[in-house]
C-alpha cells in the first residue's frame, strides 16, 4: 500500500520539472524504516543529487521531531547548494494518517533572481540581499539552512560541521561524543548504515558508537 501511493506521485517530478522550469528542482523522497533516499527527481544539476541520494539532515530532522504531525507542508526556509547558490525550499509531506510515506520537496534557485535586484538596488544606493530577507517564512518553525548531500558519507559531514573523511587527525573521544551526540539529534541513524558508516568516518569501533549512543 505505501509503494502504490508513493508511486502516485513520481509523475508529478517531471511534470512540476518541466512546468516550473530549470531553476527549480522537484525530488520525491521515500520515508520508511531505516530507507530514507530519493525516487524521483528533476533539474537534479541544481543540487547535483540523483536517484538513490540520501535525505538531508534538516530532512531527517523533521522526521524525527515528526514536524509532519503539525503540518502538511512546509514552504520558503532557505537552501544552499554545493556550489553556494541560495535556494527557497519547500517540501508537502505525503502522509497515510498519521504515518508519513514520503515527502515531495522544491528547491528554487533564485540567484538570478537575487543578480538582477542586487544589480537594481545597487543603481538606488540601496542595501543589497533584501530580497533574500523577503524569501524567509515567517511561519517557518526553523530558521535552518539545508544543504544537499550526494551520499551518506557527505551527509554525515554536513550533519557534524567537519569534513571528516578529510581529517588526518583522530578525533578525542571528547570530540566523537560531540559529534555522535549531535548527528542523533538531527536524526542521522535512523539511516541503514548510518552506525557503519559513522564508525569509520571516526576511526571507531561500532561497538564504541553503540556505547556513545547508549549514554545520549
Amino acid at each position: 500500500m505505501k509503494i502504490d501511493k508513493l508511486e502516485s506521485y513520481k509523475i508529478l517530478v517531471p511534470f512540476l520539472g518541466q512546468a516550473l522550469g530549470a531553476d527549480y528542482e522537484v525530488a520525491l523522497q521515500k520515508v520508511s524504516e531505516g530507507d530514507f533516499r530519493i525516487v524521483a527527481i528533476a533539474n537534479g544539476h541544481i543540487s547535483g543529487r540523483k536517484v538513490g541520494a540520501p535525505l538531508t539532515d534538516f530532512a531527517l530532522q523533521l522526521i524525527k521531531e515528526k514536524k509532519y504531525l503539525e503540518h502538511d507542508f512546509i514552504v520558503g526556509y532557505s537552501g544552499k547548494s554545493k556550489s553556494g547558490e541560495r535556494l527557497r525550499s519547500s517540501t508537502f509531506f505525503i502522509k497515510d494518517g498519521s504515518e508519513i510515506l514520503g515527502m515531495l520537496c522544491i528547491n528554487h534557485d533564485c540567484s538570478k533572481i537575487l543578480d538582477i535586484t542586487n544589480s537594481l538596488l545597487s543603481l538606488v544606493q540601496e542595501p543589497q540581499l533584501t530580497l533574500a530577507e523577503s524569501y524567509s517564512n515567517t511561519d517557518d518553525p526553523t530558521k535552518y539552512i539545508e544543504t544537499f548531500p550526494e551520499s551518506i558519507a557527505d551527509l554525515i559531514n554536513s550533519a557534524a560541521g567537519i569534513d571528516l573523511s578529510n581529517n588526518p587527525v583522530k578525533l578525542s573521544s571528547d570530540d566523537n561524543k560531540r559529534i555522535v551526540k549531535v548527528l542523533e539529534q538531527k536524526g542521522i541513524f535512523q539511516l541503514k548504515g548510518a552506525v557503519s558508516e559513522v564508525a569509520v568516518a571516526l576511526k571507531i569501533s561500532e561497538a564504541t558508537l553503540y556505547r556513545y549512543l547508549k549514554n545520549i
